[in-house]
């Protein structure tokens, strides 16, 4: 169920699980344009409309589909084929079943016509009108040569022929049965009357009508409610299985690199020492690919090199010209405006912090060393006094800038150390083996910096569970399949190794 403001707007779009939160804070925060907040709010509140028009409209569609009256009372209004859409509507069309005699009895009796092997009894009659039957018959033989039949003549069990319209059927069976009634009053004999059963017996379909059946639909049959290109499905050994696609966000873009490499390859660890441009290539990455968003982080860096610059008005249009094809300009653009003002007259300093909200407390152990080194956890946990609140522990030195996890994960993982002056860069460097740095108490939730301290954990040798922050002992076979360049990503973002 939404919980804030802007998850409420969002809640009748189709928006990805983890785009959510970051998206309601922009639409929450004073940095989003008031016309496209204002827009989408609009939309949210007619969202289910559409939905309910369309309900309605298929409603209509059965209704006509019945040819019922649209004024008519007997179950005929809108709300009656609503009901039918949500209880399952199947479209059946009515059953040929009681006319399934007759055809039969009309289909035998076309077979008879045709046959010239059966001939009437003999009757006392005039040599011109014998010869005026005798053609007739020759012209009627010859006229049934020409033509085709119709496909309605056949002693085929009703289950094996395609059934037809209601009124196709009785028009046919009508039509048939008066030709038969005018042909046995002028002859004034009964035609089955002189066959004997067995030959009735041996009477079989016409090829004809088999062939017709299957080339040609009757011009007059009903519209079907379902496509005929989806009324047969296909066999098992024909369909192909489906790969399920992992979760977005799961899978790192950068392959694994060996142990012994002096980097893992991220953005993050070239700009280690500088947090203000660490933090906004970290804007340039959030929803676009490092690919597109990295050469325009560069451009931006080259062009405007100090925050000082980046506040100047005049270049605002020049700047969201640069970053406009990443999207989210305006976005952006606050948050580069927004980090460009705190570091020019508020910059993160040791021992000033801020709250975050909905952001991991710092209670994690990392390993379990000696603690009475002082390194185990930050200082300021270490030496806070016994009444301290719970608050404490969510606030960090740049909570003034930003509330993103993103932003506050990379921040930790490469910079804390160096501003608490606990180390000279993010690894420890300057500081004896037991030190522990601050990226053993982080557990990200990014796919690209999970994978990187999955490989940071490693040289320490350690495997390391991104989700719940456990680790065991890096086995001898993964170490080698790393170094050796053997491993891949599964769905889950963890480790496989590949065997040759």
């Amino acid at each position: 169920m939404p919980t804030s403001f802007g998850q409420s707007i969002l809640s009748v779009f189709d928006v990805w699980e983890d785009s959510s939160l970051f998206l309601s804070e922009i639409l929450e925060s004073r940095d989003a344009p008031n016309d496209e907040v204002q827009c989408l709010f609009d939309q949210s509140l007619t969202g289910g409309a559409e939905d309910w028009h369309y309900l309605i409209d298929c409603a209509r569609s059965i209704r006509c589909d019945q040819n019922r009256h649209p004024e008519s009372l007997d179950g005929s209004d809108i709300l009656s084929f609503v009901w039918e859409i949500f209880d399952g509507y199947d479209g059946a069309s009515p059953s040929a079943e009681p006319w399934g005699e007759t055809d039969r009895l009309i289909a035998l009796a076309k077979d008879l016509e045709r046959d010239v092997e059966i001939l009437p009894p003999s009757l006392p009659t005039s040599q011109p009108a014998r010869r005026s039957a005798s053609s007739r018959a020759q012209s009627r033989v010859k006229k049934q040569r020409l033509g085709t039949t119709s496909h309605y003549w056949s002693d085929e069990p009703l289950d094996q022929t395609s059934k037809t319209n209601d009124h196709t059927v009785h028009q046919g069976t009508g039509t048939a049965l008066a030709a038969v009634t005018s042909t046995s009053d002028a002859q004034s004999f009964n035609v089955l009357s002189s066959l004997d059963s067995s030959r009735l017996n041996n009477l079989r379909p016409c090829p004809a009508f088999c062939k017709l059946e299957n080339e040609k639909e009757t011009p007059h049959s009903k519209r079907s409610t379902k496509s005929p290109y989806f009324l047969q499905k296909p066999s098992p050994k024909e369909e192909s299985p489906k790969k399920k696609r992992p979760p977005p966000g799961t899978i790192s873009c950068i392959p694994f690199p060996p142990l012994d490499s002096p980097s893992f390859g991220i953005i993050q660890e070239e700009l280690a020492h500088d947090p203000f441009w660490l933090l906004i290539a970290i804007t340039f990455l959030i929803k676009t690919s490092g690919q597109v968003a990295l050469p325009a982080f560069r451009r931006v860096k080259e062009r405007f090199p100090t925050p000082l610059q980046l506040l100047d008005p005049s270049i605002k249009e020049e700047l969201l010209d640069m970053i406009r094809h990443l999207g989210l300009s305006n976005v952006r653009l606050a948050y580069i405006l927004r980090y460009a003002t705190a570091f020019v007259h508020q910059p993160p300093k040791s021992g000033v912090l801020y709250r975050v909200r909905n952001y991991d407390k710092r209670d994690m152990s990392p390993t379990p060393r000696d603690l009475s080194s002082g390194d185990s956890e930050d200082s300021e946990m270490s030496h806070s006094p016994s009444g301290s609140s719970d608050q404490d522990l969510e606030q960090w030195e740049i909570g003034h800038t930003t509330q993103g996890k993103y932003a506050i994960d990379s921040w930790r993982i490469f910079c804390r150390d160096e501003l608490l002056s606990r180390a000279e860069d993010w690894n420890g460097k300057g500081r004896e083996g037991e030190f522990q740095p601050e990226w053993m108490r982080v557990k990200p939730a990014d796919k690209e910096l999970r994978a990187c301290l999955r490989w940071m954990w490693m040289r320490e040798g350690w495997e390391w569970d991104p989700t719940t922050g456990e680790r065991t002992v890096l086995r001898e076979e993964m170490r080698r399949a790393v170094n050796e360049g053997r491993v891949e990503y599964d769905d889950t973002g963890a480790l496989r190794i590949l065997t040759l």
